[in-house]
C-alpha cells in the first residue's frame, strides 16, 4: 500500500523538478533584454554590441551549465526518493547536484560582472535603481499572488 502512496508523489517531485528546468531563468531578470530599460539607461549602439558579446561568449557555457544542473538535481532526487539509497549516495548526490549549481551561478555571474563592466558609473547607479524598483514590484506581485491564493483579499 506504501508504495501506491509514494509512487504519484514521486511522480510530482520529477514534474516539479522537470517544469523548473524548463523555467530555468524565467524568475531572474535580464535588464540587457529589456528594451525600456536599455532606453532608460541610455545605452549607446557601441555599448549594445558589447553586451551582445558578452551575452554570446558566455551563453553556450551557460546553457550547458544549466542542462548539467538540471541533470544533476533529477539524479539527487531520484537517489533520494529510493528507499534502497544509503545515507552516502544520498549526500554524495547532494554534493554534485550543488558543485553543478555553483559552476551555474558561476557562469552567470561572470557574464552579469562582464555586462556591467560595459556600463558608465551613471548607467550602474541608475541600473540599481532600476532594480531595486523592479524587486520591489515582484514582491508586491507575490504577496498578491498570496493573498489571493489564500482567499484572504487582506
Amino acid at each position: 500500500m506504501k508504495r501506491y502512496i509514494a509512487l504519484p508523489i514521486l511522480a510530482l517531485l520529477i514534474l516539479t523538478v522537470s517544469a523548473s528546468a524548463k523555467y530555468h531563468g524565467k524568475r531572474g531578470w535580464n535588464w540587457w533584454d529589456n528594451e525600456a530599460t536599455v532606453k532608460e539607461l541610455g545605452i549607446t549602439p557601441e555599448q549594445t554590441t558589447k553586451l551582445e558579446e558578452v551575452q554570446a561568449k558566455y551563453q553556450p557555457d551557460l546553457d550547458k551549465a544549466v542542462k548539467t544542473y538540471e541533470e544533476k538535481k533529477e539524479a539527487y532526487w531520484t537517489v533520494k526518493s529510493d528507499p534502497k539509497s544509503s545515507k552516502a549516495d544520498v549526500i554524495k548526490a547532494f554534493d554534485v547536484m550543488w558543485d553543478a549549481k555553483y559552476k551555474m551561478k558561476r557562469i552567470d555571474l561572470d557574464r552579469k560582472l562582464d555586462a556591467k563592466a560595459v556600463l558608465t558609473p551613471e548607467q550602474i547607479t541608475k541600473l540599481q535603481e532600476i532594480r531595486k524598483q523592479h524587486k520591489e514590484q515582484m514582491k508586491q506581485k507575490m504577496k498578491k499572488k498570496w493573498k489571493d491564493k489564500s482567499g484572504n483579499g487582506q
